[in-house]
Order: structure tokens, then C-alpha cells, then sequence
């Protein structure tokens, strides 16, 4: 008897188990989906696409007046009246100092078409963390700082004398500089010191860590978290 009702225990216990497994396999839940591991937009990036934004619809604007003035004013030459082509004779005049003068302008300008184009496009690819973003502000950053010191030195040191001296020759009253060109110079130095500093500080915010993990497609680990637990007073 006491053989029998061994047996009879194993064989419920093994119905028992095999139930629990069936159930168990019948029911088994979902697998867990895995958390999201895209990288977030850093702080940094999304103020520099703003800014990239702003400044590359501003630079089209400005470039293209500007384009557009010097080229009108060279296609009505012919029927503007005489006291009113001061501007165009300054240009001819230092087209003759200075040959490729005006050819200067026109790729200055073209130039800062393509760069304020570039830099609005570049702002696209930063918030959606393009690699092509980063790499086109970068870009961006360096052709300011070297296209805007160059530029600088080329005025000051090559252009700026021959046009005070045709200023000179075509108003002989005129013992000082003018205000107006004086506030002007100012102004377009400011600019270029804005200009530079601002490419500077772009280049060092695409070289942070985290901007360059987040548009590796990285996630850089969170820090470990602090002990405040001082061992020293411990019994």
C-alpha cells in the first residue's frame, strides 16, 4: 500500500507540473521593449541652429540687396543725373587704382551668398542631428574667421588708402574724413568682431563631447551618482 500511494503521488505531482508548464508557456508574457537609445538634441545644438537660422535668412537678405543695389546702379549709369553718380565714379575710380576691384566685390558677395545658404541649410541638418549639419557649421565657422580677417586686412591695408586719396581728388574741400564714413567703418569692424567670435564659439560647441556623441548616434552614460555616506564616522 505504501508503494501504491507513492506512485499515485508521483504521477499527481507530475500532472501538477506538466499543468503548471503548460500554463506557464500559455501565458508567458511579453518580452519587455528595449528603451528608446536615440541620442537627445543637446541644449547647445538647438540654440546654435536658432541662431544659424536667424542669421543665414538676415545674410541672404543683406547680401542680395546689396548685390542687387550694385548692380542697378551700374545697368542705370547712363540716365542717372549727374550729382547723383558720385557712388558709380567712386567705383570706376578705383577700378582704375586698383584693376579687379570690382571683380572682388562680385565673388565677396557671391561668396557671402553661398556661406549664408550654406549656413542656413546647416541649421536644418543640426535639429534633425544630421552629421552633414555639423560638419556643414563647421565649414561655415572656418570660412568666416579666415574670409572675414582677410577681407579686413585687404580694406585697411590696400583699399582704404587709394579711397581716401580718390575722395580726396573728387572733393578737395573736404580737409577730414567724413563722419558718415568713420560711423561706417566702425560699424563694419564690430561686425567682423561679431563675426569671428561667433565662428570661434561655434567651432567649440561642435567639438563638446556630448554634440559629438549625439550626432555619432551615441549616448553617452550618465554620471555615477554621489556617495554622501562618510565612512569615516562609521562605528
Amino acid at each position: 500500500m505504501t508503494g501504491g500511494a507513492s506512485l499515485l503521488r508521483q504521477r499527481h505531482w507530475s500532472k501538477l507540473q506538466r499543468a503548471r508548464d503548460n500554463c506557464s508557456r500559455r501565458f508567458r508574457p511579453l518580452p519587455e521593449r528595449a528603451p528608446s537609445m536615440q541620442p537627445d538634441r543637446p541644449t547647445s545644438v538647438t540654440v546654435v541652429a536658432i541662431i544659424n537660422l536667424v542669421l543665414g535668412v538676415l545674410g541672404l537678405c543683406m547680401y542680395s540687396c546689396g548685390g542687387l543695389g550694385i548692380l542697378m546702379l551700374f545697368s542705370m549709369a547712363d540716365r542717372l543725373p549727374p550729382e547723383q553718380r558720385g557712388a558709380l565714379r567712386m567705383f570706376q575710380a578705383m577700378e582704375e587704382v586698383i584693376p579687379g576691384y570690382l571683380t572682388y566685390m562680385v565673388v565677396m558677395t557671391l561668396l557671402g551668398v553661398l556661406a549664408t545658404a550654406i549656413l542656413l541649410v546647416s541649421a536644418i541638418g543640426l535639429l534633425r542631428l544630421n552629421a552633414w549639419g555639423r560638419w556643414l557649421t563647421i565649414g561655415c565657422a572656418v570660412y568666416f574667421i579666415v574670409g572675414t580677417v582677410v577681407n579686413q586686412i585687404l580694406q585697411f591695408a590696400w583699399f582704404r588708402p587709394h579711397l581716401e586719396r580718390i575722395q580726396r581728388e573728387m572733393v578737395p574741400a573736404a580737409g577730414r574724413q567724413p563722419s558718415g564714413q568713420l560711423i561706417g567703418e566702425v560699424f563694419g569692424l564690430g561686425i567682423a568682431f561679431v563675426e569671428v567670435v561667433y565662428a570661434i564659439a561655434l567651432l567649440v560647441i561642435m567639438y563638446l563631447p556630448d554634440v559629438r556623441a549625439a550626432f555619432a548616434g551615441e549616448v553617452l552614460a550618465p554620471p555615477p551618482p554621489e556617495d554622501y555616506d562618510d565612512r569615516r564616522f562609521r562605528s
